[in-house]
C-alpha cells in the first residue's frame, strides 16, 4: 500500500474494504451464464419452421415426411446450426450491457472485499498496488480475528485461478433478490478469477455490506473496517521507498515504523544482483533499522540533487 494509506491504517486502526464491481478485473464476481435452454429451443424451432416454409414455397416438400424427418435433412441441419450460432453471437453481444453490468452492480451493493497477497516479494504487486515500490506491505496472519468475516463461508479463502468461470445456479432469475442468497449458499464464484491473475496469489475476505463493522470515512466514498494493530505481524518497505515525494513524510513514516511493537517483524525489499526478482531482507534490531533509515534518507537527498 502507499505510505499515505499506511498512515491512515495506523492512525485510524482500520483497513479499506472495496466494492467488487469497482475492481480492475471486469469479470469480478461474474459467473458463467449460458444461453437459456428455452431460448435455444425456441430459436432452433423457428429456424426449422423457416426452412419448412421455404421448402413448401419451392414445392420440394415430401407430403409423407414428418417434421422430425425434415429436421434431419442436411440443409436444414446446416441452417439450424447457423441460426444457433447467430443467435448465440447476438446473446454474447448484449450480455455485457443487459446482464453482466447489472449483475455486478447488484452484487457490488451487497458485498465488500478485502484482498491480500500471499507473498511480499512480488514485483508486479508492488508496482500495481504500492506506488511503484515506494510504499509498504503490511502482513497479517490469515486467521487474524479482527479480519474474520461474519459468515465463515466468506473467508479467509485462497483465490482459485482457472480458465472458465463458475456456473450460476439461478438460471434466468439471476437479477432477482434471491440471487444474493444463492451466492451466500455457494460463494465459490466470489473466490475465482482468471488464470491471468495467478501471479497475485490472493487471499480474500468477503463481507456482507450490512456488517456493522464497516463504516464510511467522513466526506469520502471510502469504506473501512476496524483492525487490531496487535495482529500486524510484519511490515516490508519497498525497494524505492526513498523515491517517495516528501522527505518529511518519509521521516514521519520511519517514526511510525520505529514506534510499532517489537513483535512486528521489519523487512525491506531489494533488487537481486543476478535475477529479475526481489529479495526479502530482514531488519533484525533497532541499530539495523537506524542504519537502514539513514541510508534511505541519504539516498533521497541524492535523488533531489539529480
Amino acid at each position: 500500500m502507499p505510505l499515505g494509506t499506511f498512515h491512515h491504517l495506523l492512525e485510524g486502526k482500520s483497513i479499506r474494504v472495496s466494492r467488487p464491481d469497482e475492481f480492475n478485473d471486469p469479470f469480478e464476481f461474474l459467473p458463467k451464464f449460458a444461453l437459456p435452454d428455452s431460448e435455444q429451443v425456441a430459436w432452433q424451432r423457428e429456424a426449422i419452421l423457416k426452412q419448412y416454409r421455404i421448402s413448401a414455397e419451392a414445392g420440394v416438400l415430401n407430403p409423407e415426411e414428418t417434421l422430425t424427418q425434415f429436421s434431419s435433412r442436411p440443409e436444414v441441419v446446416s441452417a439450424t446450426k447457423k441460426a444457433r450460432q447467430e443467435n448465440a453471437s447476438t446473446f454474447e453481444a448484449r450480455f455485457g450491457t443487459h446482464f453482466a453490468i447489472p449483475y455486478q452492480r447488484m452484487i457490488g451493493r451487497e458485498f465488500r472485499v478485502l484482498c491480500m497477497a500471499e507473498e511480499a516479494t512480488n514485483a508486479l504487486m508492488w508496482a500495481h498496488y504500492s506506488g511503484d515500490h515506494t510504499g509498504v506491505c503490511v502482513g497479517f496472519h490469515a486467521e487474524a480475528k479482527s479480519l474474520k468475516a461474519a459468515n465463515p463461508k466468506l473467508g479467509p479463502r485462497v483465490v482459485k485461478y482457472q480458465e472458465h468461470r463458475t456456473p450460476n445456479r439461478g438460471g434466468n432469475d439471476m437479477l432477482s433478490e434471491e440471487e444474493v442468497g444463492r451466492v451466500l449458499e455457494n460463494p465459490v464464484g466470489l473466490f475465482t478469477k482468471s488464470k491471468e491473475w495467478h501471479y497475485e496469489k490472493e487471499w480474500r475476505w468477503v463481507y456482507e455490506c450490512n456488517d456493522s463493522r464497516i463504516k464510511k470515512v467522513p466526506n469520502s466514498q471510502v469504506e473501512v473496517m476496524p483492525i487490531c494493530l496487535d495482529e500486524i505481524q510484519s511490515i516490508t518497505m519497498g525497494c524505492r521507498i526513498d523515491y517517495y515525494p516528501s522527505h518529511g513524510d518519509l521521516n514521519s513514516f520511519f517514526d511510525l515504523v520505529e514506534s510499532m511493537p517489537p513483535q512486528v517483524e521489519r523487512f525491506h525489499t531489494a533488487q537481486c544482483a543476478k535475477t529479475f526478482s526481489l529479495i526479502h531482507v530482514p531488519i533484525f534490531n533497532p541499530r539495523d533499522f537506524a542504519r537502514y533509515r539513514a541510508d534511505r534518507l541519504e539516498a533521497k537527498e541524492r535523488h533531489a540533487d539529480l
